[in-house]
Formats: structure tokens, C-alpha cells, sequence
């Protein structure tokens, strides 16, 4: 069983809390209106009350977690020391399912900043370091890395001109 992240944009806290009931989490749709009656449904076109801004794109993480993988991307983009980071800002964990799981996470404005300030190159030069960290196990195609660093740095970029913030949905 694989680790499932979806990164996205939310303009509250509790805006992003409300995708953990969300099948498929922000990605998805949320979930039906519970039935008063036995054959009742929602109409089609009812406005969706929280939940990510609209039009917001998700972007996958493809396993990539948001506390120490995210940490290690600080660090590559930064120069601290990806403990030091862990320990300074603790991650923001906004909410969690009735099991633990899945986690609403909100990403520290010192990554996005990082992400936003980063040229094109030095997103692609921090990927093979990146790619090299103890989390990544036997994964080597730093490529792929490069393309979701500049995709989250875009997603950065979106939060920062909507006055939002970004988050990441985690479950199993």
C-alpha cells in the first residue's frame, strides 16, 4: 500500500479541512449531502460550501509527503539543514480522518517562499540532491523531481497572487 498526497490550494484552514471527507480528497468530489429520505438526492449544481478555491488546480505528489520529504526540498532550495528545519517549523497539521487518517497539512511559508523565489534552474538543479536523500529510497530519476518542483513552485506562485494557502491532502 502506497502513500497518497494531492497538493492544493485553499483560501482557510477550514477550507482545506473539509476535503477529508471528500472521496479521492481534493482531487475528488465531496461527498453526498447526507439523505433525509429513503430516495432523496442532492440537485445537480448545488454550490459546494468548502472546501479548495475554485478553479484551483491539484497538483500529485505521487507519495511525496509534506513533513521530512518537504523538509529535504527546503533544504536543497535553502541551504538549512533539513533537521534544523524540521525542529524550527514543526509541520502544520490542520486536520486528520476519525483514524488518523487521512492528514489536511498546510506548507510553511518559508518552503513556498523558497519555491516562489527559485528560478527555474535552481529548481532543477535542487532535484537531484534532492532525489539522493535517505527518503527517497532507491528512486532515481531526479527528471521527475524537477517537473514537480516546478509544478509546486507554480502552485506556490498561485497561492501567493490569490492571497491563499497551500496544503497537502495525505492518506495511505
Amino acid at each position: 500500500m502506497g502513500t497518497i498526497t494531492d497538493y492544493f490550494l485553499a483560501d482557510s484552514d477550514e477550507s482545506a479541512a473539509a476535503t477529508l471527507g471528500w472521496s479521492g480528497g481534493p482531487a475528488g468530489s465531496p461527498a453526498p449531502p447526507k439523505r433525509k429520505g429513503r430516495f432523496r438526492r442532492s440537485q445537480p449544481g448545488t454550490p459546494i460550501q468548502g472546501g479548495p478555491s475554485a478553479g484551483t488546480s491539484v497538483l500529485a505528489g505521487n507519495g511525496i509527503e509534506p513533513v521530512v520529504m518537504m523538509a529535504t526540498l527546503e533544504a536543497q532550495l535553502t541551504g538549512t539543514l533539513a533537521e534544523q528545519i524540521i525542529v524550527d517549523r514543526p509541520a502544520a497539521v490542520i486536520a486528520s480522518g476519525p483514524d488518523g487518517l487521512p492528514l489536511i497539512v498546510r506548507l510553511s511559508q518559508t518552503l513556498l517562499a523558497a519555491l516562489i523565489s527559485a528560478s527555474e534552474p535552481e529548481t532543477q538543479a535542487a532535484a537531484q540532491p534532492w532525489s539522493e536523500t535517505e527518503e527517497f529510497g532507491s528512486f532515481d530519476d531526479p527528471d521527475l523531481l524537477a517537473e514537480f518542483i516546478t509544478e509546486l513552485s507554480a502552485l506556490a506562485r498561485q497561492a501567493r497572487d490569490r492571497g491563499v494557502s497551500v496544503y497537502c491532502w495525505w492518506s495511505l
